[in-house]
């Protein structure tokens, strides 16, 4: 994509292309919406005869164009409520520009959102009463790029650069215009929420065997339905937080021609031809039936989806596609309440929900090597990776087999667990130094990661969904969690963006992955005071509503997708319990020398 211009769309022959609308919709809608002048909120319209929730229109807004006379101002607050105008080239917005500013502005540069605004300052020029500059004071919350990535901000504006936040504006026969303005939509808070949705595309992994989901923000259309904009931005890809470490299953340069709601629950999608190249591999069909399945069912629940290309029945019979039939493709890859395990006086222990643990199988079940730190495979062939004194060593739990050493090294960090049954971890190699060690049994192989080598690296975990990775590194300056991707194919760990887990004097002390997109972050203080927190890596925000706390005794954290956590406690010698579904309070489950719990790809 050039820059100035929006993303493409994806659509079919003879169709509008997408723009950046102007209202949230509050349910998704397959009909029109009407147009009403700013002020208030979005409210649905009455239901269409057919009394199909799908077909609910919604009420939207229009913007002024510029008020005559209007001050510099009350120009620039104009401009500001014809950003968050109804058409993709800000035709309304650009009238409050001069002629060349209009033609330069880029309104797809990106969206600044601000929460309060606290003024905006008047500078005068001395020299020229017919110009003059406004600088808008506020508190940044977040940024969205033009893939749709949101991205939490820290500070005020005042910590941008000067130019992302003033406008100059000059008197022209029609009044007062701006003739430089920053490029890229700045929105309040308010206008954010109405104009965009956050919804969740799904891509395959490189090997077509998971989904992994991407989240991203959608301007609601008044030309076309949600559904219809969130499938056209399917088509463009995954955003560039995941880049090469999925694929899409939909082959390039599939359009969608129409999106129409059938009798019986059925939600009929029409792609152009292009989407018949999917048909010649079994794995490609099926991974983007389960890409379409996954990536609908949040807004099509309950819904058949049925496939045509150009208005004609997929080849073959048919196809339609049940939305809840693609378990196997599930980011979470466990059920909702797998097995935990935990070590007990150098012997790996099952854990069982009725407080009567059991010694595992196999030698793990033995003390016959002295390690710690287990980590648990997700597949039904079951491993166990372990911290030795002189590498990562792996048994299987079952009564056949012995120990073996998959990753040589003596400072590395735990052991994690991908999807794929290969073990992953760090070794630091100096004091600001570290590489990222990956082994199938087999092989040892080293992944390149840039961005860590400079970096004393003390924990890393593989996300469930094979792809996302959180590491914990300290740059000499800070300690913070990292969230990036792993390219396989490429043998790389990119796209490390920070979370703002982490305060001055604040050390992570673990973190687990709970689900695919959420991340558990253990801190204590310099009082040794604790605090969990839940993260969703999609968006970098904090999950305030998880509603966790910390005991002064939790060392080590390991997750469930169902929110069910264990906590190992150290020299205390028990293993603490959080169950959502009960009192929210920490509970024992396991004592007399229990430590480091486990949820297997935790």
């Amino acid at each position: 994509m050039r820059t100035g211009e929006p993303r493409g769309t994806g659509r079919g022959p003879g169709r509008g292309g997408a723009v950046l609308p102007l209202l949230l919709a509050l349910v998704l809608a397959l009909a029109g919406c009407s147009l009403v002048p700013m002020g208030g909120n979005p409210v649905p319209g009455e239901e269409a005869g057919s009394g199909d929730s799908l077909s609910r229109p919604f009420y939207r807004k229009i913007a002024p164009s510029p008020k005559p006379g209007g001050t510099p101002i009350e120009i620039l607050k104009g401009f500001q409520a014809a950003m968050a105008g109804d058409d993709d080239s800000r035709v309304v917005a650009r009238s409050y520009l001069t002629g060349e500013a209009a033609r330069t502005w880029n309104p797809w540069a990106g969206v600044t959102v601000y929460d309060q605004e606290k003024q905006i300052r008047v500078v005068t020029s001395p020299d020229d009463e017919n110009v003059t500059r406004l600088v808008l004071e506020a508190n940044v919350v977040a940024t969205v790029d033009d893939d749709g990535r949101y991205r939490p901000a820290v500070g005020d504006m005042e910590d941008k650069d000067p130019e992302d936040k003033t406008f100059t504006l000059v008197k022209t026969p029609q009044g007062w215009r701006i003739s430089s303005a920053p490029p890229g939509l700045l929105l309040s808070l308010d206008d954010f929420r109405r104009i965009y949705r956050p919804l969740d595309l799904y891509f395959p992994d490189q090997q077509m065997s998971g989904l992994v989901v991407d989240r991203v923000q959608i301007p609601v259309s008044p030309r076309e339905t949600l559904i219809e904009s969130l499938l056209e931005r399917l088509l463009q890809g995954p955003t560039s937080a995941l880049g090469s470490a999925v694929r899409s299953a939909i082959p390039v340069g599939t359009r969608l021609n129409r999106v129409t709601a059938a009798e019986q629950g059925t939600l009929v999608v029409d792609f152009s031809a292009e989407i018949l190249s999917a048909r010649s591999s079994e794995t490609v069909q099926r991974a983007m039936e389960a890409q379409l399945a996954w990536t609908l069912r949040g807004l099509a629940s309950g819904r058949t989806v049925e496939v045509l290309v150009n208005g004609e029945p997929w080849p073959g019979g048919g196809l339609r596609i049940e939305l809840d039939r693609y378990a196997g493709y599930d980011p979470n890859v466990l059920g909702q309440q797998p097995e935990a395990y935990f070590m007990r006086n150098g012997r790996l222990h099952r854990l069982t929900w009725n407080g009567d643990p059991g010694v595992a199988p196999g030698v793990a079940g033995k003390k016959t090597r002295a390690v710690r730190r287990p980590a648990i495979s997700g597949n039904a062939n079951t491993y166990v990776a372990a911290l030795g004194d002189d590498g990562i060593y792996v048994a299987p739990l079952a009564d056949e087999g012995e120990w073996q050493r998959w990753v040589r090294g003596r400072d590395l960090t735990p052991p994690s667990w991908d999807r794929y049954d290969e073990v992953w971890t760090v070794e630091r190699v100096g004091e600001q130094r570290s590489r990222v060690w990956r082994s199938n049994g087999s092989t040892q192989r080293h992944v390149q990661a840039p961005e860590l080598e400079n970096k004393h690296v003390s924990a890393l975990k593989v996300a469930r969904d094979g792809v996302r990775v959180a590491v914990v590194a300290d740059d000499g300056l800070a300690q913070r969690v990292y969230v990036g991707a792993i390219d396989r194919d490429g043998g790389r760990i990119d796209g490390l963006l920070p979370l703002d887990a982490t305060a001055s004097g604040v050390e992570v002390v673990d973190i687990a992955w709970q689900d695919a997109q959420t991340l558990l972050v253990l801190t204590r203080d310099n009082k040794q005071n604790r605090e969990l927190t839940a993260w969703d890596v999609t968006d970098g925000t904090q999950l305030t509503s998880a509603g966790l706390k910390a005991d002064s005794r939790i060392r080590t954290i390991t997750a469930a997708p169902n929110g069910r956590l264990l906590a190992g406690t150290g020299d205390d010698g028990e293993i603490l319990m959080w169950d959502p579904d009960k009192k929210k309070e920490w509970m024992a489950t396991a004592m007399r020398g229990a430590d480091t719990p486990a949820f297997p790809l935790s």
